[in-house]
């Protein structure tokens, strides 16, 4: 993970974690880990070509050329909450920074929403066990930025 800051939500202090990049093509319901850097997705074949290592066990890798424009997605992560449904209300706690896009369950992408409000009327309607609390990650990916390849160090340079 990279560097952390703090920032306020409710006036208390929440860590925040740029929590790395992600292949914009990689980017589905379920993706990969993300990495610290666009470069650590480079990897060198055994014929010593360069290439963009593979998403997952299934695929392989992709060949990368001289100038090929990569689009990666940066991840940051706002940490978790803990989300109690009643009869007629729900607590989080804490909420949702501002700053954050989304919000799920933890290791649950089918709860994927853009607010609290919108995952508990989602929760309510599914077959979860709502006596049970939930734990809740908020987070926001961003568009994505684009990066070029040169053969010659085998780094992406932002564009």
């Amino acid at each position: 993970m990279g560097a952390r800051d703090r920032i306020h939500v409710d006036g208390v202090a929440v860590s925040k974690t740029d929590g790395g990049f992600l292949p914009d093509d990689y980017m589905d319901e379920i993706v990969p880990p993300t990495r610290q850097s666009p470069d650590a997705w480079v990897t060198r074949l055994d014929d010593g070509a360069y290439a963009l290592d593979a998403d997952s066990d299934m695929s392989g890798p992709t060949l990368l050329s001289e100038g090929q424009i990569v689009k990666f997605c940066r991840l940051t992560n706002y940490g978790n909450a803990i989300l109690t449904i009643g009869e007629d209300a729900h607590t989080v706690e804490p909420p949702m920074p501002a700053e954050a896009e989304n919000v799920m369950v933890l290791f649950d992408p089918d709860t994927l929403s853009p607010g609290v409000r919108e995952l508990v009327e989602n929760l309510r309607e599914s077959p979860h066990d709502l006596s049970e609390s939930f734990e809740l990650i908020y987070y926001t990916w961003s568009t994505g930025e684009d990066y070029r390849f040169d053969q010659a160090s085998g780094k992406f340079t932002a564009i």
